[in-house]
């Protein structure tokens, strides 16, 4: 595993050492993200970082922000949109990538709600009532995150 992170490393300093520096050599992702744009593009992240920001943007950019004042109406809302995923197979999606190992803590997918609350029920440590509870629970928390972020940036 070392090698496979030194080799990417090692490529990407000698075709774009300023993206390296700026890229620590255990974030894979990101070292692997910069010889992608450099091996389908032919041009360096660095080069088309700086080129993004060359041209002006044809369009205005405006964001609204909807708020919810009331918090019973917004988790009914979660708890009403965490049944349709449910209902819409999202079990089934989860048990599926689980057991074709695509789904394990190291994968970013694994990151995303929905997934790693269902484990439990999945590995039988609990009930899907109560790992439905735990979905609910983590999406609640990522509205409160959204929400203070938007509220920040007033």
């Amino acid at each position: 595993m070392f090698y496979y992170y030194f080799s990417n490393w090692e490529r990407l300093i000698k075709i774009d050492p300023e993206a390296a520096a700026k890229t620590h050599m255990n974030n894979l992702p990101r070292v692997i993200r910069a010889l992608e744009i450099y091996d389908s593009t032919g041009i360096t992240k660095t080069e088309w970082d700086r080129r993004s920001k060359e041209r002006e943007l044809p369009y205005d950019v405006s964001m609204a922000i909807i708020g919810f004042s009331s918090r019973e109406l917004l988790y009914s809302r979660i708890d009403r949109r965490v049944h349709l995923m449910m209902d819409a197979g999202l079990l089934d999606e989860a048990k599926n990538l689980f057991e074709k190992g695509l789904l394990s803590s190291d994968k970013p997918a694994f990151q995303a709600i929905g997934y790693k609350e269902l484990l439990g029920y999945i590995e039988g440590r609990e009930s899907l009532e109560e790992a439905t509870e735990e979905l609910k629970k983590a999406t609640r928390r990522y509205a409160k995150r959204q929400m203070t972020w938007f509220l920040a940036k007033d």
